[in-house]
């Protein structure tokens, strides 16, 4: 089992394209929304670059155990995704369902109506959102187990 810190690294794969912090702490690394880019940016020191200029890259391919820690959490993402989904949506009829009962048996109260109506909307926004992005989520981890296999392959023929 990975060390903690590790682990806590990992759960921080970021959805949208953009330079992060490299998982492995040793610059920044270019996310492309669906992989890391093997090329390492070193992080400017002092009062920083000059104006249009660019950090040096170099090739630094993330360590081969990180790699898979990404490539199985992206494999996980759709099923955990489906779990929140669920959740959301699920408050999300108990509170509409709660918004029904208190027009019904008090109706003397509109405000409690109105929050709980509120609230059920506010649940079903997110979910609407996370089903919408789920596709996305599938296609992302049917490339990570084809990565995985792929490494898994090269690393039998490299032993």
């Amino acid at each position: 089992m990975e060390p903690r810190a590790v682990r806590n690294r990992v759960r921080r794969v970021p959805i949208a394209p953009g330079f992060y912090t490299d998982p492995g702490g040793a610059g920044i690394r270019e996310w492309t929304g669906t992989e890391w880019s093997p090329f390492l940016t070193r992080s400017p020191v002092g009062n920083g670059l000059a104006e249009g200029s660019d950090p040096p890259s170099t090739w630094s391919p993330l360590p081969l155990h990180i790699q898979h820690e990404h490539w199985n959490l992206a494999i996980k993402a759709p099923a955990e995704a489906v779990m929140v989904i669920a959740l959301f949506l699920s408050f999300a009829v108990m509170t509409a369902f709660c918004a029904v009962l208190a027009a019904v048996v008090g109706p003397e109260v509109p405000a409690l109506v109105g929050v709980f109506a509120a609230s059920a909307v506010g649940l079903l926004v997110p979910a609407v959102v996370m089903i919408r992005k789920q596709p996305a989520r599938r296609r992302i981890a049917e490339a990570a187990e084809k990565a995985l296999t792929l490494a898994s392959r090269e690393r039998g023929a490299d032993a």
